[in-house]
């Protein structure tokens, strides 16, 4: 290690920053997170080098950006070390896989890769990530080893799990996506806004409406038809209500969601045919949030669909699982306010009609405190980054 801290007195570039990203095969939410990274380093005049481990597919951004392909996951892949001669700093976006509750393999190897890193010299941070109740030991044990690394919760839940679990300090931030600029450029995307601005010039209520496979997968039951049930219900309330359905993961069944929105939309369309919209893929992250500006409410059972919406001041009634909605709720004091569901809730069609009745009531006052929280909350989302 000596030899490279050696050699880094001449090789190292002081704007280069290489980024370990998440495995994306679909998830608009990881492209949300990489995009803004790549907005962030990009305005301080940083050089951002995208790193992907083996096999894995390129994330599209705005912008075309440099990127490397590991061709071994190993810490002596010969890619890896070009890297660490180079950069001045080595991140991670942990994002949900950092606590090792899907797998340890990659984040030990992530964890791993930061460690030589700041052993060599460069800056070393692991950043935007959940940290659940149910963390890999092996991986908290590592991140209370791992000195000279950076770690940046995002949520005020993780924060307290991370510290009582690896006796580290973290950097409480807020999640990268807050920070992404709302941007209309796909096809899909323009024909639905267009559809959106004809609802809204008619009076309508808009609500964006989200079922993620993921979180079907965790229900013992129809969560398909209890949702169908729940917003046929508020539909018939009003004629002066529509629906968009918003996929947030392109992954096929039975992860992703957009074969679960489409029989979603074929229940509703006999009764409803011009009062619901499904977007279909392919569009971005930033055509997503631009939509927002129209919604009124949501239901998601993404995180960062919800955070999209919460990001534009839109209130969100949201499906829980391992923690991570919580923290987002706190960090825009909606904790108190009765927006967060069960998958066990979820299967309770009058149950789920009566959140969105609740909150068809009180989006008024739910939009003025989320705007009067959106700054703080930004703010928080930079801290990410502040430490390169």
């Amino acid at each position: 290690m000596k030899a490279i801290r050696t050699m880094r007195r001449v090789s190292v570039n002081p704007r280069s920053v290489a980024v370990f990203v998440p495995e994306s095969v679909g998830s608009v939410g990881d492209q949300a997170m990489v995009e803004v990274v790549r907005e962030q380093l990009c305005a301080r005049r940083l050089l951002p080098t995208f790193v992907y481990m083996p096999g894995w597919l390129e994330i599209s951004l705005r912008s075309p950006t440099r990127t490397e392909f590991l061709k071994t996951p190993s810490n002596f892949s010969p890619t890896f070390w070009k890297l660490i001669l180079e950069s001045n700093a080595v991140l991670t976006i942990g994002a949900d896989v950092a606590d090792g509750v899907y797998g340890n393999t990659l984040p030990l190897r992530w964890l791993g890769k930061l460690v030589r890193a700041h052993q060599a010299g460069c800056k070393a941070g692991l950043i935007n990530f959940s940290f659940s109740n149910e963390a890999d030991h092996h991986v908290s044990h590592r991140i209370s080893t791992a000195s000279g690394v950076v770690f940046t919760p995002r949520d005020p839940i993780s924060f307290e799990r991370f510290k009582s679990a690896t006796r580290r300090e973290g950097i409480l931030t807020a999640d990268l996506a807050f920070l992404l600029k709302p941007e209309l450029c796909s096809d899909h995307a323009f024909k639905i806004n267009a559809w959106l601005e004809e609802r809204k010039s008619e009076g309508d209520l808009i609500l964006f409406a989200n079922l993620s496979g993921h979180t079907l997968s965790r229900m013992h039951g129809d969560g398909i038809r209890a949702m169908e049930c729940a917003l046929r219900r508020w539909l018939s309330a009003s004629t002066k209500r529509s629906i968009l359905l918003v996929p947030h993961d392109f992954r096929p069944a039975p992860f992703g969601d957009v074969e679960a929105l489409e029989q979603l939309r074929s229940m509703l369309d006999n009764d409803f045919p011009d009062r619901v919209r499904m977007l279909r893929p392919p569009f971005t992250a930033w055509d997503v949030k631009a939509l927002c500006a129209h919604a009124d409410l949501a239901i998601s059972g993404r995180m960062h669909l919800a955070i999209a919406c919460l990001g534009m001041g839109v209130p969100v009634v949201s499906v829980v699982y391992v923690g991570k909605f919580e923290g987002l709720m706190q960090h825009a004091r909606l904790d108190e306010e009765g927006l967060l569901i069960s998958t066990h809730e979820a299967l309770d069609s009058g149950y789920l009609h009566s959140k969105l009745e609740m909150l068809t009531a009180e989006r008024e006052g739910l939009r003025a405190k989320i705007i009067s929280r959106l700054d703080a909350i930004r703010r928080l989302s930079e801290k990410n980054l502040a430490w390169i």
